[in-house]
């Protein structure tokens, strides 16, 4: 594995923060029932700050994570929680989600429909679609 090589640093944050600091791996690849160490990460950063107490790391590796972050628990003075990207590499937090299917073309230009539920606050519950803007 690619991460491996990561191994040291990490161990130099935990060390550096405190001696009782816990480090929760993320990784697209990873899986949320997971304990969220290096072999076995995590999949949602979401889930690394659900379960990081003050003085833990979150360490999340390269790639692209769809999600809404609400960290739970909050630092403490001199316990920080800590939110670290991979050394090195590219980590992407989109709060957008990727849509599938098929768009029709609603009457104002550049306005389409978009059939399925995708949040109660873009969804019409009269009409069944979803309005969002074309930014191409």
């Amino acid at each position: 594995m690619e991460y491996k090589k990561w191994v040291p640093i990490c161990l130099c944050l935990a060390i550096l923060t405190s001696l009782n600091a816990r480090i929760f791996y993320v990784s697209p690849k990873g899986n949320d029932a997971n304990r969220g160490s290096l072999e076995k990460p995590l999949r949602t950063i979401s889930s690394g700050a659900r379960r990081a107490r003050p003085g833990d790391i979150v360490f999340v590796l390269e790639g692209t994570y769809r999600e809404r972050i609400t960290p739970v628990h909050g630092g403490e003075k001199g316990k920080p929680t800590t939110y670290q990207a991979e050394p090195g590499k590219r980590v992407f937090i989109k709060g957008s989600e990727i849509l599938e299917g098929r768009l029709e073309k609603g009457k104002e230009r550049n306005l389409f429909l978009w059939p399925p539920l995708i949040s109660r606050s873009h969804y019409l519950p009269k009409s069944g679609a979803f309005f969002g803007r074309n930014t191409k």
